[in-house]
């Protein structure tokens, strides 16, 4: 039998924490067991179908014997020293909604694949990369409307032609360098949220979106070129668009010294009005800050310009006056 070792440090496991694990794990044996039996309190009829849990424990996740496709819902939240995940999985046959977060999974978890049903999957930061064969566990998903892939070094976005439900994603902080292919050619994709990635340049399709459509798409704190960022102030001053992308938080910081009574909501509406490009807009920035130094040294300079004489009598004001 193996000795009984920490996932992470390969340090053995103290008696005490023998005996914390195995009290975890008990609970969540408890969990699943009760699970299988429960019936839905509205319907005696029908079976329990939702699993909502943290994990605490540490080390393989149990293979499931016994059928659990009557499961419609599992959210779980784990931790990176967990493993055999897909196996867990595998007996979730028909889940509608399936999220996890905290896991080390590397990978799409193949029993996916195994789900038709699914239409909602949410595998946030579980240090994922998606790769070729990761992208092909997701072809088979029809019937997946909302995907969120979020704090995961993906390295390529997800593939949007295979998957015709989709009407939301989300891939935030996923280190994407550019937009996925078909993004603006697919049917039904309506929210699609990059922020906090490593997009440099927006494709010129972007621009053209109707004002009235309902497709809202945010590429929030990307490092974008000038060029793009002029290009999302010329649309926002046409259409009110920008994409969820803020103005340098320098130049609002700048305008709200300024204008001290400007929230900065309304700074960054301030900033896209100003004509031109952003660096004109710099421009008028320092035409202010000049302006402004230049009203407060000339009423500094009147304020201790006083007259020696009171200008009625002419009389010597005193020191008092």
């Amino acid at each position: 039998c193996a000795l009984p070792i920490y996932p992470v440090s390969g340090q053995l496991l103290s008696p005490a924490e023998m005996f914390v694990e195995h009290t975890r794990r008990t609970a969540f044996a408890d969990q699943l067991e009760r699970l299988w039996h429960m019936r839905s309190s509205d319907n005696p009829r029908q079976r329990h179908d939702t699993l909502i849990t943290t994990l605490t424990f540490i080390g393989e996740l149990p293979r499931l014997s016994a059928d659990f496709s009557h499961i419609a819902e599992l959210s779980v939240h784990g931790s990176t020293t967990l493993s055999a995940t897909d196996a867990f999985l595998g007996s979730f046959t028909g889940l509608r909604h399936l999220e996890l977060h905290d896991f080390n999974l590397a990978e799409i978890p193949r029993a996916c694949a195994r789900m038709p049903s699914l239409q909602r999957l949410i595998l946030e930061n579980c240090r994922l990369s998606l790769t070729s064969p990761g992208q092909t566990i997701l072809s088979p998903l029809n019937a997946l409307q909302y995907l969120n892939l979020s704090r995961n070094p993906l390295g390529a976005p997800p593939p949007l032609e295979s998957l015709p439900a989709l009407t939301h994603l989300r891939l935030v902080d996923t280190q994407l360098t550019s937009v996925p292919d078909g993004l603006l050619t697919h049917p039904r994709l309506t929210v699609a949220i990059f922020d906090r990635n490593r997009i440099s340049e927006l494709p010129e399709d972007l621009f053209d979106i109707p004002v009235n459509t309902p497709r809202q798409f945010t590429f929030a704190d990307n490092p974008l070129t000038p060029a793009t960022r002029d290009r999302v102030k010329v649309c926002f001053q046409e259409h009110r668009q920008n994409f969820g992308v803020s103005m340098p938080n320098e130049d609002l910081d700048r305008l709200i010294e300024l204008f001290p009574s400007v929230d900065r909501e309304d700074a960054e509406r301030v900033l896209y009005l100003l004509p031109g490009t952003i660096e004109q807009g710099r421009a008028q920035i320092a035409r202010w800050e000049s302006e402004l130094q230049q009203l407060v040294e000339a009423l500094h300079r009147w304020v201790g310009d006083i007259p020696e004489r009171f200008p009625a009598t002419d009389e010597v004001l005193s020191q008092i006056e």
